[in-house]
């Protein structure tokens, strides 16, 4: 029965050994495991960081196609806008070249009758004498 008894005390050991490497390895799990979570989270806020400077991308990519069409509505519009504002001179141009024209006939007709009213006063005048 001595025999059994050491047998019995040496299974004993080796589980007592046994209980204390499981707690161990148990210990070494949770150490593993609240290191995974850590990283875990690490990776998730990269992933939201990512995602957000993405997001923030995206905007940036949106805000920079509206201002470029914004831009290219404003050349359309200054252009249409030189267009008119050429027009417009090009016909002042015109009227003034118009008004001038009849204001030098009218000038014309002024020297004109005032040769012609010269012209009848001394033929007046040389009846008279």
């Amino acid at each position: 029965s001595s025999g059994i008894n050491a047998e019995l005390e040496d299974c004993h050991q080796r589980l007592a050994a046994f209980e204390v490497e499981l707690a161990d390895k148990n210990l070494q799990i949770e150490e593993l495991t609240k290191e995974n979570s850590f990283i875990n989270r690490k990776v998730m806020d990269m992933i939201e960081e990512k995602t957000m400077d993405s997001k923030v991308m995206n905007n940036k990519e949106v805000e920079y196609q509206e201002l470029a069409k914004a831009m290219e509505s404003l050349k359309r519009r200054g252009s249409s806008e030189i267009a008119a504002l050429k027009d417009e001179l090009l016909s002042k141009e015109a009227l003034h070249h118009e008004y001038k024209r009849e204001m030098e006939e009218k000038v014309d007709n002024l020297i004109n009758m005032a040769e012609f009213s010269d012209k009848s006063t001394s033929n007046v005048s040389l009846c008279s004498s």
